[in-house]
């Protein structure tokens, strides 16, 4: 037999049974557990507000919070303290769509085309149910049968979420010595409170003219610090200037 007619042979050959080279893990799945609020956030309840909140407590006592999503899990999925779960995440196929699993092993390809070997494994945490060809997860059964945990609530008595900015009337620039209303929710009562304008290593203390839950009308003052063209935050601080009380991530702009 000539030198081409063995590679022929041995080209036939390779190509009836080939193995995988590589070690390639199961089908991926979408996450089984999502987070439902994001990192830094814990789902809280509050006495007060008929819906849970992503809460979390910052610096200098400012408290940051944003609706939690309304349902707080889709249909297909159950609530699991901080995170929803889906409820067909405990399985997957261990062998690719393009694949078909014959005793432990995928297989790519028919004779005498060729028949493919696939050197596939389940994750990290999940076991080959050799008669179906599926991985399940360990313990996800269990899990999926305990019924709904409630949403966990601190142990001590819960904050009430401060007050929100949420942006300014009239909009646009400002001008000194005119008249700002605050608009957002939680402003709650004026007592013990006060608004500030600050930034560019100034701290101004702003006029209140009227103070509601959800509007607070102050003047902007002719002081000096205050420079025209330049933009500034506003909040809602502590009596005293002790710590914000709200959110300082809106600002205005002076008129020049």
């Amino acid at each position: 037999m000539s030198a081409t007619q063995w590679k022929l042979a041995i080209g036939v050959l390779a190509g009836l049974i080939v193995l995988g080279s590589g070690m390639v893990t199961a089908v991926s799945a979408e996450p089984c557990e999502v987070r439902i609020c994001r990192s830094g956030y814990t789902l809280t309840r509050f006495p007060d507000r008929a819906k849970p909140v992503c809460h979390r407590e910052g610096f200098w006592g400012v408290e940051s919070f944003y609706d939690a999503p309304d349902p707080l899990c889709p249909s297909d999925a159950d609530l699991r303290g901080q995170s929803c779960v889906e409820r067909v995440c405990c399985e997957k196929p261990m062998c690719p769509a393009d694949a078909r699993y014959e005793n432990g092993r995928c297989l790519r390809g028919r004779a005498p085309g060729g028949i493919v070997i696939l050197r596939v494994t389940c994750d990290a945490g999940w076991d080959l149910d050799r008669p179906t060809g599926m991985c399940k997860k360990r313990d996800c059964g269990a899990l999926l049968r305990v019924p709904d945990l409630p949403i966990a609530v601190q142990a001590h008595p819960p904050v009430r979420p401060g007050p929100f900015v949420a942006g300014f009337q009239p909009e646009g620039c400002i001008r000194k010595n005119s008249a700002l209303s605050i608009l957002g929710r939680e402003f709650g009562s004026q007592t013990g409170k006060g608004v500030a304008l600050g930034g560019h290593g100034i701290h101004v203390d702003l006029v209140v003219t009227t103070w509601g839950e959800t509007r607070i009308k102050v003047t902007l003052p002719n002081d000096p610090r205050i420079q025209e063209g330049q933009w500034y935050y506003i909040g809602v601080e502590k009596a005293g200037h002790i710590g914000w009380l709200s959110n300082i991530d809106k600002t205005i702009t002076v008129c020049r």
